[in-house]
């Protein structure tokens, strides 16, 4: 099992953690089945400690003392406009020495988003949006998303957003970004193993499988096949007719 994993390493946060608590903890997950993680801290370009180099280093240092599961270097990269320089220059990486750039809208325009989208697509590189479905845009309007899948942007959704769906509007904005082809991946179960119970695993697993159980194995195969360098499966991707969730706001502000 293969997972993104955004946990604070003291290196790079700057946060004060006991390391071999933080072992212990990538230990418990290789327990629970996990062969890799990919340590995805957010690129802040004026902190040098996020940059790559430092990234990779301290990546390397905790893979000494593993056992068993892979630390993999990454980075969530916000959607500057600095973004395919600093790339180049190293200070931020792709996931895994892939070409696959992990990145987050975090309140970016969304034409602008998809014009950097295509920008990092014809520079040889395939953009990843990481948990588009929590964009509160998105929730609002899930055919925004398709425009940006267009651009060329693959997309991870948080297994956590699918614990406990009451709200009848966000599980039809859940299923209508899934049916359509919007959703490629399935990540953070790591968060699933630390924080709840494991049972919480099979209630996703039963989620996406009422929507389509196709489309839950190729979402897991895609996450590996991400961090190994292997080619994403995906399907065409679909229009959202917004009137299938315009109850999304109403039925989900409690």
């Amino acid at each position: 099992m293969f997972d993104v994993w955004k946990e604070g390493l003291p290196e790079i946060s700057g946060v004060s953690r006991s390391r071999s608590k933080l072992l212990e903890q990538i230990h418990f997950l290789r327990d629970r089945h996990m062969q890799s993680l990919c340590y995805i801290p957010l690129f802040k370009r004026e902190h040098p400690a996020t940059w790559g180099d430092e990234i990779t280093k301290t990546v390397k240092a905790y893979n000494e003392r593993l056992n068993d599961i892979t630390l993999l270097p990454g980075q969530v990269l916000p959607l500057n406009d600095d973004l395919l320089t600093d790339l180049k220059a190293g200070k931020a990486i792709p996931l895994n020495k892939t070409l696959f750039v992990l990145v987050t809208l975090n309140g970016e325009d969304l034409q602008g988003a998809a014009e950097k989208l295509y920008r990092l697509a014809v520079a040889g590189y395939y953009p990843v949006l990481l948990y588009p479905e929590k964009d509160t845009r998105i929730q609002k309007n899930p055919d925004l998303l398709y425009k940006l899948v267009k651009q060329g942007a693959y997309t991870i959704m948080d297994a956590t957003s699918l614990l406990s769906i009451t709200d009848k509007g966000r599980r039809k904005c859940i299923r209508a970004l899934v049916s359509g082809n919007l959703i490629h991946m399935i990540g953070n179960y790591s968060e699933i193993f630390t924080k709840y119970d494991e049972d919480k695993v099979e209630e996703i697993d039963m989620v996406l499988s009422k929507i389509n159980p196709a489309q839950k194995e190729q979402m897991k195969e895609n996450l590996g096949n991400l961090l190994s360098s292997k080619s994403i499966r995906i399907e065409e991707p679909l229009h959202i007719d917004k009137r299938s969730i315009s109850s999304f706001f109403s039925k989900s502000k409690a």
